[in-house]
């Protein structure tokens, strides 16, 4: 029966240990029961290292390093190749644990930091209760990057902050690039699930309809001007930078080009005749002034909404005048004017040919006067 000799060594270093600066423990390297050869240097508290070691069969680290000092538990330094390299077949490759400071950190001058792989699990994971699971840092390089064939290439979760959180002093704080497929921000794996309340932001270059597309089953909502400080817009550019629409925080939108109002009949339904003269004496006496709205000084002309609704029934509600029922409104009144107009002409004309007559009378009894005497 083949034994297993395990090693454990937890180092504690209060004082200094001037005389002592290598321990060395060695194994039989001629039998089959060699655990480890050990080699720590010890150069002062600073630099201590403590090490945790197992052999196998034990399903636990193959290599752990504990130091109760404030400093590495586990340290690995190499001038061209891997500082540490852990391989499992089940478990962690490389596992890092700390009260207060990082679990596992990997500095490289030409290379990654840190670098994991899996076949069938996360390549790095970090998780903590405080601060970041995972940060990442480069002069010129990625500061995390994440790869995967099948799954997420990076995934990160919170239960009380931001799941990612990506800052830049040159670029973007976050970019985001996919293959002929959608990248979304928020909302539930299926780019069409219209089951959730989440809301989606996705880009899909195969989109018919377009590049970038906001999906949401319930309201959307822009904010402008939340700190209440400046007027502020939502602005449309096109690629000459002109702006095209603009929404200011009052509501005034401005178009480069028309606005246009579905009108198609095939979208109609109910649709009845109205009674044109009723319409034109209800906008005779329909109150309009001029007016302006708060906080806007901008002065306007028309009627109030509440006054528009109850003389015509028109619109969603008696707060608001949409464009194509003061339009209906305006048509209607303005045909009504012309049958006016047309019954008006209609009886001058018949005037005109009686004024015509009479004349023509008085003409002829005057010349038949004029023979009689």
């Amino acid at each position: 029966m083949k034994k297993t000799i395990v090693i454990i060594i937890h180092m504690i270093f209060v004082g200094s240990l001037s005389a002592q600066d290598r321990l060395e423990i060695q194994g039989s390297t001629t039998t089959r029961d060699t655990v480890a050869i050990i080699k720590v240097n010890y150069q002062g508290i600073a630099e201590t290292v403590g090490l945790y070691v197992h052999s196998e069969p034990t399903p636990d680290f193959g290599l752990g390093g504990v130091f109760f000092g404030g400093q590495s538990g586990l340290q690995g330094h190499s001038s061209t190749g891997t500082g540490i390299n852990g391989i499992s077949q089940m478990g962690h490759g490389v596992s890092g644990y700390s009260y207060s400071g990082i679990g596992i950190s990997g500095s490289s001058k030409f290379s990654y930091g840190v670098l994991g792989a899996s076949e069938s699990s996360n390549g790095i994971r970090g998780t903590s209760i405080d601060a970041a699971g995972v940060v990442g840092g480069s002069s010129e390089g990625y500061g995390v990057e994440g790869g995967s064939e099948l799954n997420y290439g990076v995934r990160a979760g919170s239960m009380f902050n931001y799941g990612v959180f990506g800052i830049s002093a040159a670029k973007a704080g976050g970019f985001f690039q996919g293959e002929g497929s959608a990248i979304e921000l928020g909302g539930t794996l299926s780019i069409y699930d219209t089951g959730s309340d989440d809301a989606v932001i996705r880009s899909q270059e195969d989109q018919v309809d377009g590049d970038l597309i906001l999906v949401s089953n319930d309201n959307v909502e822009f904010h402008l001007d939340e700190d209440n400080n400046s007027t502020s817009f939502f602005r449309v550019k096109n690629g000459d930078n002109t702006d095209i629409m603009s929404l200011d925080e009052n509501g005034n939108l401005t178009l480069a080009g028309t606005c246009s109002c579905a009108s198609d009949v095939n979208r109609k339904e109910n649709i009845q005749s109205v009674d044109l003269n009723k319409i034109l004496l209800t906008v005779a006496s329909l109150p309009v002034k001029q007016w302006q709205f708060k906080n806007d000084p901008t002065p306007h002309i028309g009627p109030m909404a509440q006054d528009f609704y109850h003389a015509f029934g028109l619109g969603a509600d008696s707060t608001s005048i949409a464009v194509l029922d003061a339009q209906g409104v305006a048509f209607a009144a303005i045909q009504a004017l012309k049958q006016e107009n047309d019954q008006l002409r209609e009886a001058l004309l018949i005037l005109k040919a009686e004024v015509v007559e009479n004349r023509q009378m008085i003409l002829t009894n005057k010349t038949r006067k004029r023979k009689e005497k």
